[in-house]
């Protein structure tokens, strides 16, 4: 069974490989004012003017939470 995986991944990698070389061109992504056009017309503010919490302090204990979860990595 082992042998199988192993042949599996061999080929995968080959097909891989073979795929990025035939493509013939770089990758190259779209520039930041593309990106961020993208993400403005697909996260629209309109989005969460529905969310609501059932208090005050409920919202700032998700809150909280959420950044003590996700953001203090990088914000401190």
């Amino acid at each position: 069974m082992r042998s199988a995986h192993l042949g599996a991944g061999a080929m995968l990698v080959a097909l891989v490989s073979w795929a990025a070389v035939a493509c013939g061109h770089d990758f190259e992504p779209p520039d930041r004012a593309q990106r961020v056009a993208a993400a403005a017309e697909e996260y629209s503010p309109a989005l969460f003017d529905s969310i609501t919490w059932a208090s005050q302090d409920a919202r700032m204990l998700e809150g909280n939470t959420i950044y003590a979860e996700d953001c203090r990595r990088c914000h401190g």
